[in-house]
């Protein structure tokens, strides 16, 4: 089975409940609504049709909303602008004259210093500021080109003061937590207090919804430890981190961010153009092939699929991809032992993570069939697949929110199981395990639980099951 998760991103390509249905059959686990796009009705659709969805296949599907941040942009431009390289254009935000740049974000001014660049139309067009004079910018063009309305605005080496939450964005919160969303991925994380931010949000409103830090911003490599430790997830985002640093730098960054996210045993996803060639084509190509199965190499939890499943004319193919390459890379790195694991966690700091490293070891040396774990609030469970044990995780929880959220975790089958006492738990679970042709007569499982049922924090037994 796989287990590096696959997240898919509904749009008009994929929003018929009958095609949502086929990328569950495909091997999605997540599904992300971009709320930077989609409207009132589509939102509302989306969420509807998997929570009927869920209700009928009885299995947890779990729903990321994408929050749109901060993004600064240019204004309306009627006719659009020529920028000549090695010429002088002026960017304002108020009293725009002809031939002059509108900037709808009126902190620009206050935030660039003289020699910094701007970076226009997802870095197409590049510009250094030579002064500034409130309302106005005067730059130098670095690279040209024809300018339009509405493009996107990168400061790679300025500190922007907006906050990482816009009064969008909190409106937007108030309806993803009245909706249940199982995610919120916050946008243009600087550092730790904009994740805090967030989370006091979500407390006031009486919830526990996990929040995703999305990488995509030159402040949160600088602050890439404080962040990890206080998300709960993290999404390297490569289209807009591809803009505020080099993309050279890119690759190693990934490689970076999630190493130090196994380490910590925080989900990771890498997310952008993983197979944009899948928007327009029925199969991927070949350096997209070898960018998921490095991914997955590198040690993701997840790899995210956005215009490919939104917009794109092949949905469905673009995550029966993506899950045959998962396939193959995981059965290379098990095959190699190659594979992220007790190397990459170099301390271990609580009951519950010794439990995980022991039963992940357990089933490795026993060449156990399965890892079955009862938990309340599925902690014992991402220390258990933050070891990456060779086999699948089947992980029983009492809480249908639990489940949901534990489809982003790595190897993880999540079930929501009525049960009393750990005998009950064993015996329903394992009833589970075979009906999925996990294990057979024979098999050995390892059994994680607490002495008492439903205690969150009390796991602290596991035996191995001969079946």
């Amino acid at each position: 089975m796989k287990k590096t998760k696959i997240i898919a991103t509904l749009g008009p390509s994929s929003d018929d409940p009958k095609i949502m249905e086929k990328l569950i059959d495909a091997g999605a686990n997540v599904f992300r609504i971009n709320f930077s796009h989609a409207t009132q009705e589509e939102k509302d659709h989306r969420i509807k049709s998997l929570r009927e969805i869920e209700k009928r296949r009885k299995r947890p599907i779990a729903i990321l909303q994408d929050l749109q941040g901060p993004k600064i942009r240019v204004g309306v431009i009627a006719e659009g602008i020529e920028l000549k390289t090695g010429e002088e254009i002026v960017m304002t935000v108020s009293g725009v004259n002809k031939g002059e740049i509108p900037v709808q974000y009126k902190g620009i001014v206050g935030d660039v210093n003289v020699g910094d660049k701007i970076l226009l139309a997802d870095g197409r067009f590049e510009l250094k500021v030579l002064s500034k004079r409130h309302p106005k910018i005067k730059c130098k063009v670095i690279t040209g080109g024809f300018l339009t309305s509405k493009k996107g605005i990168n400061l790679p080496t300025s500190s922007i003061s907006l906050p990482a939450l816009s009064a969008k964005d909190k409106e937007d919160v108030a309806y993803g937590l009245a909706n249940d969303v199982d995610y919120i991925a916050l946008s243009f994380v600087k550092s730790r207090k904009d994740i805090l931010d967030l989370k006091k949000i979500i407390k006031k409103a009486g919830k526990d919804t996990k929040v995703i830090a999305k990488i995509e911003r030159h402040e949160a490599v600088d602050n890439i430890d404080e962040i990890i430790e206080e998300a709960d997830a993290v999404m390297v985002a490569r289209g807009d981190l591809g803009i505020e640093v080099s993309l050279a730098d890119v690759p190693l960054l990934q490689k970076d961010i999630i190493k130090k996210c196994n380490a910590r045993g925080k989900p990771v996803i890498v997310a952008t153009q993983m197979l944009d060639s899948m928007v327009r084509n029925p199969i991927s190509t070949r350096a997209e092939t070898s960018d998921i199965a490095n991914a997955i190499l590198d040690g993701a939890d997840a790899v995210m699929l956005s215009d490919e499943t939104s917009v794109g004319k092949y949905p469905v193919n673009a995550v029966k991809a993506m899950r045959r390459i998962a396939m193959h890379a995981e059965g290379w790195s098990f095959a190699t032992n190659k594979i992220i694991g007790e190397d990459a966690v170099k301390k271990i700091n609580s009951t519950s993570e010794a439990i995980g490293k022991s039963a992940a070891k357990l089933a490795s040396e026993l060449k156990a069939k399965v890892i079955i774990n009862a938990t309340a609030r599925g902690k014992t469970t991402g220390n258990v697949a933050r070891f990456r044990p060779h086999c699948p995780i089947i992980s029983v929880t009492h809480t249908l929110k639990v489940a949901r959220e534990l489809e982003l975790v790595w190897g993880v089958l999540p079930y929501v199981l009525d049960y009393k006492t750990v005998r009950e738990m064993s015996r329903k679970s394992t009833e589970i395990a075979r009906s999925l042709n996990l294990v057979k007569e024979g098999d050995r499982a390892v059994m994680i639980s607490g002495e008492e049922v439903g205690v969150e924090g009390g796991t602290n037994i596991i035996k191995v099951k001969e079946l």
